[in-house]
């Protein structure tokens, strides 16, 4: 069972490990390494405009940092990012991710309408997580897009 919490600045190191991380730089848009004054910049606009992005952070009830997932708003679409740390990949928590942080994101922005994944097509874990977690997708050249509908009760 995981948890989810905002992201705080005493999370900065943590996102950027992360980020950095091997396999999360393969199956990215951009496979560059990131570097930290790069790193810093980003992170102190995401964590400062709650308006416009959310990071949660996924914990276990003993406070292991399973990993983390984003989002960044336009309107009334969210945009999805998120990894799981190397030590917790494979357990299927990347589908709990999503499922609950879809859920704790409607209580900060209820105006949603959609909220979209983006996959390289041979990022097969986040594939099946998605596929998982009940989103719609359609396949558009080298990426996957994952598109969930929300209930217009929300709003």
């Amino acid at each position: 069972m995981i948890i989810l919490r905002k992201a705080e600045i005493k999370d900065i190191k943590t996102l950027f490990n992360w980020a950095n991380d091997p396999i999360n730089r393969k199956y990215s848009f951009n496979t560059e390494i990131i570097s930290w004054e790069e790193h810093k910049k980003w992170f102190q606009k995401k964590v400062n405009n709650s308006e416009k992005s959310i990071i949660f952070i996924a914990e276990s009830l003993n406070n292991n940092k399973i990993g983390q997932i984003r989002f960044d708003r336009k309107d009334d679409i969210a945009f999805i990012d998120y990894y799981i740390d190397a030590e917790f990949r494979g357990r299927g928590l990347g589908v709990e991710l999503l499922k609950l942080g879809c859920a704790e994101l409607i209580k900060y922005w209820p105006m949603l309408n959609k909220i979209i994944g983006e996959v390289l097509v041979n990022n097969i874990p986040s594939i099946k997580s998605f596929q998982k977690a009940n989103f719609d997708s359609e396949i558009l050249n080298d990426r996957i897009i994952f598109i969930k509908i929300l209930n217009k009760k929300n709003n």
